[in-house]
């Protein structure tokens, strides 16, 4: 009986099948083995953050400083495995693929005390990160404190399909899919370790402002007081100078007295005698909640769209059950508030609920469905409530690097819009005035991550 084997054509069906049954199944694999990556590094970065929080409750509530990877380490097992992502391929085995948030650090490079983490399940404290070549031993995001920003300049590393892995203050981790950009605060990763400080979800200013970058300490110290919307700048400004003695930003022209021979003064407003700079310029925005029930808003292009003679009747009524519940400040607190009042034409009316600043409006008012407030641009912060839309022009842009602290008046069409001023009296306050004339404070906020898009007014 004759034997009879494969054809050439045969064979050349079977390895074409073959082929193509690999050329399926083998990015099905790799994508398997990716997930199965993604979910180790979840887990140990989990971990890391949960340490993390170990650590600050065996230490008088105090964050780790920039040594974090020692720090923690006995809490982890004293395992270099925990510290290693899968998916990073830059190392063979071991070695760190993460950092730690320079917003967590002083300016001694130590850890801030717990209680200046605001929102601890919004902050960041660790993240797949890769540092840079200058520093290849980096393991701080970002910089820290008057630490020199190029000597702990780690970098956000999108490792897991273009997301990377991120660890907040509150212990819990999760993926976040896209890539970094520190000037969008739309941004998962940007907002966790960026702009939480300008944001108002940590009290740390220093943190994230590099040494070197401003005025020589001879300017003598500098307190800092003023407007909240003045906040990012100043605050991020004055710490590179002297200590922290105030919080401050609720008061207008009220607050004026507080004021010292070495006193950087942040305001909204060039009448009553200010003698100040503009450093950069401010919105008015009136806001609702993300999914806002109040009868009669249209929603188009991602907004409300509205009017001022609508927005002040819903302030009139105060509260109707059903209909819309108004959030305020008190004008002679607040000039934020005197100015949305001016231009309402009318104090809040009906059964209005009082709030103590912009902070706390955006944190009624994102959780009510039917209410309506205001705030400086500067606290709108778009993943909590919805900036509506006055006469046509829309706020925040199109440009998500602009989302809060206008860059300059003519770069977004909007109605309401004023200059933020510092003010800078005695000795300090001359040699500050010429600084900020001179560009050189300018220079100081511009080299921090958290200003590159250009907030600074010309």
């Amino acid at each position: 009986m004759k034997k009879s084997g494969f054809t050439l054509i045969e064979l050349l069906v079977v390895i074409a099948i073959i082929a193509i049954l690999a050329s399926i199944l083998f990015p099905v694999f790799a994508k398997a083995r990716e997930q199965a990556r993604k979910a180790t590094c979840i887990s140990q970065v989990r971990q890391i953050a949960v340490a993390i929080q170990m650590y600050a409750q065996d230490n008088g509530s105090k964050m780790p400083g920039s040594s974090w990877v020692s720090d923690i380490d006995s809490y982890l097992g004293k395992t270099d495995k925990m510290f290693f992502c899968p998916s990073d391929g830059s190392k063979e085995s071991g070695g760190v693929s993460y950092a730690y948030s320079g917003l967590l650090l002083g300016k001694d490079a130590k850890g801030i005390k717990e209680s200046l983490i605001l929102s601890p399940s919004e902050v960041g404290c660790v993240a797949d990160a890769t540092p840079t070549e200058t520093y290849p031993t980096c393991r701080v995001l970002g910089g820290g404190g008057m630490l020199d920003e190029a000597a702990y300049g780690a970098v956000p590393a999108a490792r897991h399909s273009k997301g990377l892995v991120a660890g907040y203050c509150d212990g819990h981790a999760k993926y976040i899919a896209s890539q970094p950009n520190d000037q969008d605060m739309s941004n998962g990763i940007t907002r966790a370790f960026y702009q939480v400080a300008s944001l108002g979800l940590i009290d740390n200013p220093l943190g994230m402002v590099g040494a070197g970058t401003g005025i020589a300490g001879s300017y003598g110290t500098v307190t800092v007081g003023g407007e909240y919307v003045a906040a990012p700048l100043v605050m991020a400004a004055a710490q590179m100078y002297g200590s922290y003695y105030t919080r401050g930003f609720n008061g207008a022209s009220a607050d004026i007295p507080l004021r010292g021979s070495n006193f950087l003064w942040g305001h909204a407003s060039g009448a009553g005698g200010y003698a100040g700079t503009a450093v950069a310029y401010d919105a008015l925005v009136f806001i609702v909640a993300k999914g806002s029930k109040i009868p009669g808003l249209t929603l188009s292009n991602a907004t409300y769209a509205t009017n001022t003679t609508s927005i002040a009747t819903l302030f009139g009524y105060g509260y109707e059950a059903n209909t819309a519940q108004a959030y305020y400040m008190d004008a002679s607190k607040s000039s934020t508030a005197a100015w949305a009042q001016a231009i309402l034409a009318q104090a809040p009316g009906g059964e209005a609920v009082q709030v103590a600043n912009d902070l706390e409006m955006v944190e009624k008012v994102s959780n009510d469905p039917y209410a309506i407030g205001y705030c400086s641009s500067v606290f709108a912060d778009p993943d909590r409530v919805t900036v509506l839309s006055l006469e046509g022009k829309i706020w925040p842009s199109a440009s998500t690097k602009y989302r809060w602290v206008l860059p300059t008046s003519g770069a977004v069409d909007w109605p309401y819009v004023r200059k933020i001023y510092v003010e800078a009296a005695g000795t300090a306050g001359l040699a500050l005035e010429s600084a900020l004339e001179q560009g050189q404070l300018g220079a100081a906020l511009k080299a921090g991550p958290l200003f590159k898009g250009g907030y600074l007014a010309p």
